[in-house]
């Protein structure tokens, strides 16, 4: 690999690869791992230097992206990525896992890999090339999570959709608008007009009827009586009658999963936003594709570094919007006891599983629990701050405290505990970290504010840790006013 491109799909990779699709195949790969695994990546790096199909790469927040040029023909995703894992294995040691390889328990890296296919044209291929991305990367952080004790990918994985909070209505462009009485040579013109234009919609008071694109009205127009035939019709006679239509504020994951499992002559077709029923605007797939990009990188970067959960910031917006909604919702705020003892006795290295083990069991847990919404974020240290709909809230609080004091014991390295020291330095009779719970329950009425749950919380947080052994403590915030039930 003498020469390799790099950066996240632009025009200089769109060119590349169309022109390696007029002699072979190409693949997306993506390989993820933990960021203090130097080792992994350095397996990784001298795999891609002595693979001769690598044309191209780019550095992602906790993995790389590689462009592969494969000439065989009719190869399956899962053999290329078997292929894959077995040479970085080679290079690095490990017990091999399905896709991906194992180092005493611990998942080291994950490999997902998305065949793509020719287009004709660069902004078909862009968009193609941002779906392949975005599969690639789902699988390889898929495989990653599956049968990995290292919960900070599990974590990764399951606290809920990339983008759940962010409204497509955000991505609204605006989009040439004809009504349904409009002549095909009016939408015709426009398209000769403005190159950059792919698509219009079709409107009957102001509300979505159909959408018109560039491509197929070409299409149908360059028959032989094409032109004759349509020129002078209304729209109604050409136009798709089932495009998608999406409500403002509608989650952008929920739009790209729509938009990607439509049929493939309509792919790329943009989508139509309104607002009450009326048009507002559209986006393309490319923008939608983007912004999955960029929501993804942005959730990496606030996350904490240990657990991959996110962080302050992270924790702030979720209750932010839960506060505007105006909805009931529940805060548990979970925290360890006895920590700087287990940290002192068994080293940082050991108490940072812990964590992990912690941020593990509260993600599986609130996934779990058949709550509509559930978020689970990492404050720091051994704090961590979950969200999760009012029914389902203390039973999360139940199942925890008995996973957690079920598991707890394989970090004690075989040894019986039976006293601990509190942070005075003061012997307790005591069987190991136990976990202390608050819960807070938020009617969602009256006026409250971060700072009303981040007192609340904690004064919850301090009754349950004044009781001994690992216990939830509830407090409900009704009518503007905090009481502990």
């Amino acid at each position: 690999m003498s020469k390799v491109g790099t950066g996240l799909l632009h025009e200089a990779l769109v060119s590349v690869v169309m022109d390696r699709w007029k002699t072979g195949g190409v693949v997306a790969l993506y390989v993820e791992f933990m960021p203090a695994q130097h080792e992994t990546a350095l397996a990784i790096e001298k795999w891609a230097a002595s693979e001769p199909g690598v044309f191209w790469k780019q550095s992602l927040e906790s993995g790389i992206l590689y462009w592969l040029e494969i000439s065989a023909a009719g190869i399956s995703t899962e053999a290329i990525v078997q292929r894959v894992t077995e040479e970085l294995q080679r290079l690095s040691g490990g017990t091999l896992s399905s896709s991906g390889f194992s180092d005493g328990g611990a998942r080291r890296f994950g490999v997902g890999a998305a065949w793509t296919r020719p287009m004709t044209t660069p902004e078909m291929a862009e968009a193609h090339l941002l779906s392949r991305i975005q599969e690639a990367v789902e699988r390889g952080e898929r495989h990653l999570t599956l049968g990995t004790s290292e919960p900070a990918i599990a974590a990764k994985g399951n606290r809920g959709e990339i983008g759940s909070g962010y409204p497509i209505g955000k991505l609204a462009s605006p989009v040439p608008l004809f009504e349904c009485n409009a002549k095909v040579s009016e939408v015709a013109n426009l398209f000769d007009a403005n190159p950059n234009v792919q698509g219009v919609i079709i409107v009957k008071d102001s509300r979505p009827a159909g959408v018109i694109m560039r491509d197929r009205l070409y299409q149908q127009l360059a028959g032989q009586f094409g032109h004759a035939l349509y020129a002078s019709r209304s729209v109604e006679l050409v136009m798709d009658r089932d495009p998608l239509i999406v409500e403002e504020y509608t989650p952008v994951e929920r739009v790209s999963q729509l938009a990607m499992s439509r049929d493939e002559s309509r792919l790329y077709d943009i989508v139509v936003m309104v607002k009450d029923g009326i048009v507002m605007g559209a986006a393309t797939i490319r923008g939608i594709l983007e912004c999955m990009t960029a929501l993804r990188t942005e959730e990496a970067r606030i996350a904490n570094p240990l657990t991959g959960l996110p962080g302050n910031s992270g924790i702030e917006a979720e209750l932010s919007r839960r506060i505007a909604n105006r909805e009931p919702f529940s805060v548990v705020y979970a925290d360890l006891d006895y920590f700087k003892w287990f940290n002192d006795c068994f080293g940082f290295a050991r108490g940072d599983e812990l964590i992990r083990y912690l941020a593990e069991l509260m993600v599986g847990e609130f996934a779990n629990s058949d709550s509509r919404q559930f978020f689970v974020g990492h404050i720091g240290g051994d704090d961590f701050i979950g969200v999760v709909d009012p029914p389902y809230a203390e039973r999360v609080c139940e199942r925890l405290i008995e996973a957690f004091d079920g598991g707890v014991h394989r970090y004690y390295g075989g040894v019986d505990i039976s006293v601990v020291e509190n942070r005075q330095g003061q012997k307790v009779e005591q069987n190991g970290v136990t976990l202390s719970l608050s819960l807070l329950q938020c009617d969602g009425t009256g006026e409250m504010n971060l700072e009303d749950i981040s007192v609340s919380a904690a004064r919850l947080k301090k009754r349950a840790k004044s009781i001994k052994g690992s216990v939830y403590v509830a407090g409900e915030w009704k009518n503007s006013q905090p009481r502990e039930k």
